[in-house]
């Protein structure tokens, strides 16, 4: 089965010369590790980033992350900010799935 995420998109507000950064999270993620200095541990790790797309501000229009293993709903989030060139961040959101 397709289990891309699709993200739709629109701006308002001044967004000439930035770019709109899009994040695709898991908000936990549990690891076992087996070998090394952590052998036998298990290691807890939130907001992993899976995929970043990152494009030219624009008015509207949509994402595909194809990051494998999407993760599962419920534990999926997208962070959305946009960055002047001067790397100050103008706005963000952020949206559970």
């Amino acid at each position: 089965s397709d289990n891309k995420v699709k993200l739709t998109y629109k701006l308002e507000g001044n967004y000439s010369d930035a770019t709109i950064n899009f994040a695709l999270v898991s908000i936990s993620e549990t690891t076992n590790i087996k070998r090394g200095e952590n052998g036998g541990v298990t290691l807890t790790n939130d907001n992993v980033v899976r995929q970043l797309i990152t494009k030219k501000a624009n008015s509207n229009g949509e994402i595909f992350f194809a990051a494998t293993p999407t993760p599962a709903v419920g534990n999926a989030a997208v962070i959305v900010f946009i960055q002047q060139k001067d790397f100050k961040i103008v706005g963000a959101a952020m949206a559970k799935m």
